[in-house]
């Protein structure tokens, strides 16, 4: 199972929802999740050391040959570096672990907006045949010049959740978007005059979760302790997402 949460506008909470959802999933959901940052922001969210630089980008220079889960193997296309053994496609040397049941996958050392397409295919192949609960953080994904990577992951997700806000502005963007929305995870400001009825008309999809803009998920956030600390409006939302 592939979720993939990604916004079209910054500053719209994507991050805080991709972890919180992984998290949620794993202790409410019983079940093991890896959480996937293609826009570089869960370490600090989470409170964890990213100064090994080491993520989906390293994973996708480095492989040519990827180890499926199963024996079997997937080989890609033609990429730059270093010929490597079939167990070097494994994820796990790339993951950083939060706890026993969830793992993180940064973004690593550099942008995903120059890795080609063949190797956008050959993680989205992976992570497919995975076994855990994945969650992506695509983040922003304007109507055009997105990250191949964050593309196919999103249009390769087993559900693909837009993260917006009720602002005009926003919902702008969403008009011109041709993603597809199976789902809204609306952030709920005060004293928007939009409401989730609206946000769900222009998205085309229904509002499967509702997270109140509160000060404590911005003092959890910029303090890295959403792994510690969730603010009860983030987990109840995202149970609504894992029991949906």
């Amino acid at each position: 199972m592939i979720v993939s949460c990604w916004s079209v506008k910054g500053g719209s909470g994507t991050t805080v929802v991709a972890a919180g959802l992984a998290l949620v999933a794993a202790r409410a959901g019983g079940r093991r999740s890896l959480l996937v940052d293609l826009a570089g922001d869960v370490p600090a969210a989470l409170g964890l050391d990213d100064a090994a630089g080491r993520g989906a980008v390293e994973w996708l220079d480095a492989v040519h040959t990827v180890a499926a889960p199963g024996g079997a193997s997937w080989t890609s296309l033609p990429m730059d570096g270093p010929d490597v053994s079939r167990t070097a496609g494994d994820l796990a040397e790339f993951e950083t672990r939060v706890d026993d049941a969830v793992s993180v996958l940064a973004r690593g050392a550099s942008t995903t907006s120059e890795i080609p397409e063949p190797a956008a295919v050959l993680l989205a192949r992976r992570l497919a045949a995975d076994g855990r609960f994945v969650v992506v953080d695509a983040g922003t994904l304007p109507a055009s010049e997105a990250s191949p990577v964050a593309e196919r992951l999103v249009a390769d997700a087993d559900r693909s959740l837009l993260v917006v806000r009720s602002c005009y502005l926003a919902l702008r963007h969403v008009t011109r978007c041709a993603r597809r929305i199976d789902g809204v995870v609306l952030i709920e400001e005060p004293g928007r005059s939009l409401g989730a009825d609206d946000v769900a008309a222009v998205a085309g999809a229904p509002v499967v979760a509702r997270v109140r803009c509160e000060p404590q998920v911005a003092r959890v956030v910029d303090a890295g302790l959403l792994c510690s600390r969730m603010p009860r409006a983030v987990e109840r939302a995202m149970l609504d997402i894992v029991e949906g």
